[in-house]
C-alpha cells in the first residue's frame, strides 16, 4: 500500500516500463501535500477536457 503525506487512503500505483517499486518512490517524491500529486491532478484534468473539431 502507497500513502502519501498525512493520508489513510491507498495511492494504487501501476507501470509499465519501470519497475513498479521505482515508480512507487517517484510519485512519493512529487510535489503537493496531499495523497494525489499536483502533477497527476493536472494531467487527469487536461485528459477529461473535450476536444472541440
Amino acid at each position: 500500500m502507497t500513502v502519501r503525506g498525512n493520508s489513510n487512503k491507498a495511492l494504487h500505483i501501476s507501470a509499465i516500463g519501470i519497475d513498479v517499486n521505482i515508480a512507487t518512490e517517484k510519485i512519493k517524491e512529487m510535489h503537493g501535500k496531499y495523497r494525489f500529486p499536483d502533477l497527476l491532478k493536472k494531467v487527469d484534468s487536461l485528459g477529461s477536457i473535450k476536444l472541440i473539431n
